[in-house]
């Protein structure tokens, strides 16, 4: 019996561990966002979503970063979703790519945007973030948040 309860335990503080790893990591990588990226503004566009009410693009999440991130003018677009669980899943990733601007000092930019779902199944910004790749001769070569020449 003594050995069962020292299992419990044992079992209750590994989970316990596991937990405060998980949740040290979600929130070093919050930081990380937030310092490798140009933070966008997204409360705004937070109360377009829900004063759409149920608006079809407002159910979609990849309709929701594309109508954040705007029209797209330039040569290339590609968009990555992420879930956190098959499912149904409470939250997504979308990551859009906007290459070949019509810009003399920016080629590329990159979005990061980390959705929510609301009980009523639209998809509000949680963050919001953008990095930059520069022309030829205009600054840095990689994505990055800081500003080309």
């Amino acid at each position: 019996m003594k050995n069962s309860y020292l299992n419990i335990v044992v079992v209750i503080f590994i989970l316990l561990l596991s937990h405060s790893a998980a949740f040290a990591k979600d929130n070093s990588e919050s930081g990380a966002k937030e310092t490798e990226h140009i933070i966008v503004d997204h409360e705004g566009f937070n109360k377009s979503i829900l004063s759409a009410k149920g608006e079809a693009w407002t159910l979609d999440p990849v309709m929701v970063s594309l109508r954040f991130t705007g029209t797209f003018e330039g040569l290339t677009q590609s968009i990555e979703r992420k879930n956190r669980s098959a499912e149904y899943p409470e939250t997504t990733t979308v990551i859009i790519t906007n290459e070949g601007l019509l810009d003399d000092s920016v080629m590329g930019e990159k979005y990061l945007l980390e959705l929510k779902r609301t009980e009523h199944g639209a998809w509000l910004v949680n963050f919001a973030g953008k990095v930059i790749k520069c022309r030829q001769g205009r600054g840095h070569h990689d994505y990055s948040k800081k500003p080309c020449n």
